[in-house]
């Protein structure tokens, strides 16, 4: 009786864990990720590429008001950047978060819809914490900026 009753429980949970398509070749997993599924046994295959991590919104380790120096902190500045959950914003820009590819705990890509000086784009950012989080490293097509933490106002 109790291999049955374990049986019925690893069943429950593998089934909550994805489901196949129409023909049976595909099973997604706990994180939204299709995963190839064998034909002759059902056995899942590994992914060839693994993906990184999708998000719909920045994680909150990034959360946080950068400049480029802790002096220009104190003080109003050209240079400065605030990330948000939902967006990226800059001295005369502002980015509305798409999606995010979550690369590990120190490194995420934002893809986001930008508007400022009356202009409009998409572009994907890169976002690296550095140093415990007290540097931010942010790239953008062939461009690398620097940033510290702004020490939280209190």
């Amino acid at each position: 009786m109790r291999a049955i009753m374990a049986l019925t429980a690893a069943v429950g949970i593998l089934a909550g864990c994805g489901q196949a398509d129409e023909a049976g070749t595909r099973i997604a997993n706990e994180n939204g990720k299709a995963e190839a599924a064998s034909a002759s046994n059902g056995s899942i295959a590994p992914p060839s590429h693994p993906e990184p991590a999708r998000a719909d919104a920045i994680p909150p380790a990034f959360h946080g008001v950068y400049d480029q120096s802790a002096e220009a902190c104190g003080r109003p500045s050209e240079y400065r950047m605030t990330v948000l959950p939902g967006e990226v914003r800059f001295h005369e820009s502002i980015g509305t978060v798409r999606s995010v590819a979550v690369d590990s705990a120190s490194a995420v890509s934002v893809a986001a819809d930008f508007q400022g000086e009356g202009e409009s784009w998409r572009a994907v950012h890169r976002l690296e914490l550095r140093d415990g989080g007290s540097r931010l490293t942010m790239t953008a097509d062939d461009t690398i900026v620097e940033r510290v933490r702004c020490p939280e106002a209190r």
